[in-house]
């Protein structure tokens, strides 16, 4: 009988119990060992890890760094020189990209590396490994530990975003490790060259505009977190405007804004009004040159009323905020408001060096006021309109300002001649509005003569023409004319001849001299042509055809009464057509 056929010794089979037993026993160990080590590497804080590993990079960075900046030093300055095509990038330009190459190489290289690491955790588990009584070298045991980490990562069920970080830095690392100083140094170049080209692109554009909004969202809650509701209220109302035609506010200018609104709130707490006052006329005075009138009067609205709380102790400041509203006011073309602002700051009494100056200015434009407002209710209340024109009078004859009485004395003369012409009036009242009318008109004649304003003077002297004519001193009225005409040919002004021109021709027509009349209106003809105004050209035409249409129908009158009229008309016929026969 074979003796391995042979029944084991009672002795024989509690050696071998014995021996599985220990085996069993070691190898349950050596597992229990390796589980206590990944799970303690599992637990590890993070925050060594990444010290560690940013310590690593960083070290790695600084040293790329330098090594870029001097290659990109060499390289610009060989590019400058040369005038080549840049050298930055070792590959054409349809090859594929450096960051392509360097990923595929960090994949493959990943790859490889978990391959190895497969192989590796197979061999930890192994029997030969379990069963390996023998001390392990250093290399070794830090292999082990390596493997052991690795272990760790992969068997945790770590969540999405701690595995998408934890492969954006193993990618990281791999790609620094598979890069040269070189690639770094080029890599970085083009990194720089790619965000100058992308920064004028509309996307990032897009993006700054949503950042400067979040800002502006920022701003407004830091002003309600410190407790300043008005200022919170005012920065909400400028950013939100919606649809409104008022212009935006710079989102650069936001903190100026709040900063301004902010201080102003503190101090009107602590009733300093005077620095009030300051804050609130800077904002005025911004909205103001950025064109927003209507955010600009809303400020200088709170600086009347910061004025009007020590208008006693500092009475200028009532006369600037005064000054400042109306004039806000003709900016929106609304002479009402303004006359009231710009009363209420003349009516300040100043006792300094500066309030004539301010005076002059505030006259100035109540002047400019009083004639706008005139020219709006000309066509609907003239004699409204006249009571305006005569303040406006009063105010520039204060100023002796030549120009300006010219002006307004020009207004005064057109209205008086129209309110000679409506009806309601007697002929001694319309009598006296022309003579109204001609002292003005000559007070504005004089006046264009001293300025020397040729325009005006031809405005002066036509207005002039026309009161004579309605007074029925024609001769006269022609004579002005002329002297209209004379002083438009002395000039460059093509529509003031044509002008001229035209409105003599007119006046010839009405006296029925024809000959007179269509050279005077061919010549407006010819002017108008010249400025290509397509209303001008067809209004003088007209004249024109009338006037010589007048002029023939005498002769044309006179054939027809004498005895061979029927021939006469047959040949002026046939001359005018250029078809009919002699005979």
């Amino acid at each position: 009988e074979h003796p391995s056929k042979r029944p084991a010794l009672p002795a024989q089979r509690r050696n071998l119990a014995l021996a599985e037993n220990m085996a069993t026993t070691q190898s349950s160990t050596v597992n229990q060992c390796l589980d206590d080590k990944e799970k303690e590497d599992r637990e590890r804080p993070e925050k060594e890890i990444k010290e560690r590993e940013q310590k690593e990079e960083e070290g790695k960075e600084k040293h790329e760094e330098e090594e870029g900046q001097k290659k990109k030093s060499e390289m610009l300055e060989r590019l400058m020189s040369d005038g080549k095509e840049s050298q930055l990038v070792p590959m054409k330009a349809k090859s594929p990209s450096i960051g392509l190459m360097i990923a595929e190489d960090a994949v493959s290289q990943r790859v490889t590396s978990s391959a190895s690491m497969a192989a590796t955790l197979k061999k930890r588990k192994s029997p030969k490994r379990l069963g390996s009584k023998g001390a392990r070298s250093p290399a070794q045991k830090s292999s082990s530990k390596f493997n052991k980490n690795v272990k760790s990562k992969i068997c945790t069920r770590f969540t999405f975003e701690e595995k998408k970080k934890m492969a954006e830095i193993r990618m990281n690392r791999t790609m620094n490790g598979a890069r040269s100083p070189k690639m770094n140094a080029q890599m970085k170049i083009l990194q720089e060259l790619e965000a100058q080209m992308l920064a004028a692109s509309p996307i990032n554009k897009q993006k700054e505009d949503q950042q400067d909004e979040v800002d502006a969202k920022g701003i407004c809650m830091e002003a309600l977190k410190a407790g300043q509701i008005n200022a919170y209220v005012d920065l909400f109302y400028l950013i939100h405007r919606g649809k409104s035609k008022r212009p935006d506010v710079d989102p650069a200018k936001l903190p100026f804004i709040s900063d301004k609104l902010q201080r102003a709130e503190v101090l009107e707490e602590e009733k300093k009004y005077k620095q009030v006052y300051d804050c609130v006329l800077d904002l005025a005075n911004y909205f103001r040159e950025a064109g927003d009138i209507s955010s600009a009067l809303f400020f200088y609205n709170k600086c009347l009323e910061a004025a009007n709380k020590i208008v006693k102790e500092s009475p200028q400041l009532l006369q600037e905020s005064s000054k400042a509203l109306g004039e806000a006011h003709l900016d929106l073309r609304d002479p009402t408001e303004a006359v009231k602002f710009l009363l209420l700051g003349l009516e300040a009494h100043v006792d300094s060096k500066d309030s004539s100056s301010t005076q002059k200015e505030i006259r100035k434009s109540l002047a400019a006021a009083y004639e706008m407002d005139a020219k709006f209710t000309m066509e609907k209340d003239l004699e409204k309109a006249k009571q305006l024109l005569l303040k406006a009078l009063n105010e520039v004859k204060i100023l002796g300002v030549d120009e300006s009485i010219a002006r307004v004395s020009s207004l005064l003369s057109q209205v008086h001649f129209r309110l000679s012409k409506e009806t309601g009036f007697s002929a001694e009242e319309k009598g006296n509005h022309l003579s109204t009318a001609l002292t003005y008109s000559r007070s504005h004649l004089e006046l264009t003569n001293k300025i020397k304003d040729l325009k005006g003077e031809g405005d002066a002297r036509q207005m002039i023409a026309a009161i004579l004519k309605e007074q029925g001193k024609e001769s006269a009225s022609i004579e002005e004319l002329q002297k209209c005409r004379e002083v438009a040919n002395s000039s460059d002004d093509l529509e003031a001849r044509y002008k001229a021109a035209r409105t003599l021709g007119e006046s010839e027509l009405s006296r029925r001299r024809y000959k007179e009349a269509v050279r005077m209106l061919e010549e407006a003809f010819d002017f108008a042509k010249q400025t290509g105004i397509k209303q001008q050209i067809d209004e003088v035409r007209v004249a024109l055809g009338t006037a010589k249409g007048k002029m023939n129908i005498e002769g044309f009158m006179n054939v027809l009464q004498e005895e061979d009229c029927l021939e006469k008309v047959l040949a002026w016929k046939s001359h005018r057509k250029g078809g009919f026969s002699q005979t």
